[in-house]
């Protein structure tokens, strides 16, 4: 559970500061939480409407820099907030929404640069698989592995031309489903 004390010391500020400005945690938490999502997507330039299509790796190595250089805001986010229900949980599924769909335009984008993408792929089930594989990585990262060395390891294990491939149905498969698989 996440206290006023973990919100005032998030936000830099003392606890009794906090509660002049907030009736209650859940309202002080919903406003580090939107403060720290707002933060995040600027850093990896998902802001604005509409967002021109993001480069995978500043995406990658975006996410993981906010991770190693704000761990208390990366954790209150990934780790307390995902934690608890009501309005800071909505705010964060709405980051994990932007976030999923970015990571999917990258990548659709990088395989496929006309934007022709096959039907059978799913974008929000690609950007959704490499958030939550982000997610997990970035979690090593909080306890003092290199940003950059951990980024340049997703681009080489998680390249988005095998992550495309890896989620198209094989011909088997999209045959018997009524498909038809691209060549």
């Amino acid at each position: 559970m996440t206290t006023m004390d973990t919100i005032a010391t998030q936000a830099g500020v003392s606890k009794p500061l906090v509660y002049r400005h907030f009736h209650n945690r859940s309202e002080a938490l919903f406003a580090v939480v939107t403060q720290e999502s707002d933060r995040m997507l600027e850093q990896l330039s998902l802001t604005g409407d509409p967002v021109a299509a993001p480069d995978f790796e500043h995406l990658v190595g975006g996410f993981l820099a906010f991770a190693a250089d704000r761990p208390k805001a990366y954790r209150l986010l990934f780790q307390m907030v995902d934690a608890s229900s009501g309005p800071p949980r909505r705010q964060l599924d709405r980051l994990r929404e932007v976030l999923s769909a970015g990571l999917a335009q990258a990548v659709v984008a990088q395989v496929e640069p006309s934007g022709e993408v096959a039907l059978a792929i799913s974008k929000s089930r690609v950007g959704r698989l490499m958030l939550s594989i982000l997610e997990g990585v970035a979690g090593g990262l909080l306890s003092g592995e290199d940003p950059a060395v951990a980024a340049l390891t997703l681009n080489r294990l998680l390249r988005p031309d095998r992550v495309v491939a890896a989620l198209r149905p094989s011909a088997a498969a999209a045959d018997e489903a009524g498909l038809a698989v691209p060549n």
